[in-house]
C-alpha cells in the first residue's frame, strides 16, 4: 500500500445548490473572536496554551457537527481515497504484482504490463499522485474559504466555495506538482529496496514534517492572495506562534481516536469472536476497519476547520467566537 498519506492529505468540499458567487476570491472580513485569549507566542503560559489547544480540538469538532453539510467533505474525502486505492491497485496489477499480498495463494502469476521502475510506471506513479493531491488541495482550499465565511458569520454554498478558488488554480497545482514528487519517494524506496522496512516508513513518512511545517500554506495563498513562497514563509511564521496549540490539538484528537477505535472494537469482540464463524468474524473485521477508516475520513474535514482557526488566532491573537460556541453558526445552503 503506497498511498496511506493521501488519506491525510483529502480535504474536500461539495453542495448541490448554487448561486451567484463572490466578487472577490480574497477574504477581507474578520470573523468575530473571543477577547479573553492571550496574543500568539507572547509567553500565554503553560495553562492558557493547553485551554486555547483543546477550544480548539473541540471546536473543529463541534463545527463540523453543526453544520452537517459539512459532511459533503468527508463524502469526497472518502470518494478521493477510493480513487487512489484503485489507482494503486491498478498500477501493481499491470506491473506483475498481486495487488492484494494477502492472497498470493490465491492468485496466478500476473502479465507485465508496465515493468516496476521503468518510465513509464515512474510516470503513471506520478501522474496519480498528482490528480489525488490536485483534488486534495484544490478542495481544501474551497474548504478554508467557506469556513472563513462561518467564522465572519456569512452564509454561501460550498460551490461558492469551489468556485472563487479558481482563481489560484495555478498556484494550487504548483503545490500539488511538488507533493506528487515527495509522495513518489515512498513507492520508488519501496522498489528499489524492499527487504529495508525501516528505510520504506521513512520515505513514507518524509509528508508527515513537510505538511506539518506547511500546513498553513493554503489558508494564507486563499485569505491573502500571497503566492507560493511567500505563503510558504508565512507558514513558517504562523507555525512558530502556534506549534503547541497544533501539538496539543493533535493529543486531543488522537485521545478521541483512541476512545472511538476501542468502542468501535467491542461489537467484534463480544459477537464475531466469540461465534467461531470465519465469515462473521471476517465481515466484524471489516466493519471495524471501515469505522475507523470513516473516523479518519471525518477527522479530515475536521483537520481543514481546524487550520482556519488556528490561521486565524494566529493572525488576531484570539480564538474565533465560533470555536467556543459563542456565536451562532451561519448556514450552509
Amino acid at each position: 500500500m503506497t498511498r496511506f498519506t493521501d488519506v491525510i492529505r483529502g480535504w474536500f468540499g461539495w453542495c448541490p445548490n448554487t448561486s451567484s458567487l463572490p466578487t472577490a476570491p480574497i477574504i477581507r472580513t474578520a470573523p468575530s473572536v473571543t477577547a479573553d485569549a492571550a496574543a500568539p507566542g507572547g509567553g500565554a503560559g503553560g495553562s492558557g496554551r493547553l485551554d486555547r489547544g483543546v477550544s480548539l480540538a473541540l471546536g473543529s469538532l463541534r463545527i463540523l457537527t453543526t453544520n452537517r453539510q459539512l459532511l459533503w467533505f468527508s463524502f469526497l474525502s472518502g470518494l478521493v481515497v477510493l480513487f487512489s486505492l484503485i489507482a494503486t491497485f491498478t498500477l501493481r496489477y499491470i506491473s506483475g504484482v498481486n495487488p492484494f499480498p494477502a492472497f498470493d495463494y490465491a492468485m496466478a502469476p500476473l502479465p507485465v504490463l508496465v515493468a516496476q521502475g521503468s518510465p513509464a510506471w515512474l510516470a503513471l506513479t506520478i501522474i496519480s499522485q498528482f490528480i489525488v493531491l490536485f483534488c486534495s488541495v484544490y478542495l481544501l482550499a474551497a474548504l478554508v474559504f467557506c469556513v472563513s465565511h462561518l467564522l465572519a458569520g456569512k452564509t454561501l454554498t460550498l460551490y461558492e466555495g469551489l468556485s472563487a478558488v479558481k482563481t489560484h488554480v495555478f498556484k494550487i497545482a504548483v503545490w500539488a506538482g511538488m507533493y506528487a514528487l515527495v509522495a513518489t519517494l515512498q513507492p520508488v524506496t519501496a522498489y528499489r529496496y524492499p527487504d529495508d522496512i525501516l528505510l520504506v516508513l521513512v520515505s513514507g513518512m518524509i509528508f508527515l514534517p513537510v505538511g506539518f511545517v506547511t500546513m498553513f500554506v493554503i489558508p494564507v495563498i486563499i485569505l491573502e492572495g500571497k503566492g507560493l513562497a511567500g505563503a510558504v514563509m508565512e507558514s513558517l511564521s504562523i507555525i512558530r506562534k502556534t506549534w503547541g496549540e497544533v501539538l496539543l490539538c493533535l493529543a486531543v484528537w488522537m485521545v478521541i481516536w483512541i476512545v472511538v477505535a476501542v468502542a468501535a472494537l467491542i461489537p467484534a469482540i463480544s459477537i464475531g469472536f466469540p461465534s467461531g464463524n470465519m465469515g462473521l468474524i471476517n465481515f466484524s473485521i471489516f466493519l471495524y476497519l471501515l469505522a475507523l477508516m470513516t473516523m479518519i475520513i471525518i477527522y479530515t474535514t475536521a483537520a481543514g476547520i481546524l487550520v482556519v482557526g488556528l490561521y486565524t488566532y494566529a493572525k488576531t491573537g484570539c480564538i474565533p467566537a465560533l470555536f467556543g460556541g459563542k456565536q451562532e453558526p451561519a448556514v450552509f445552503s
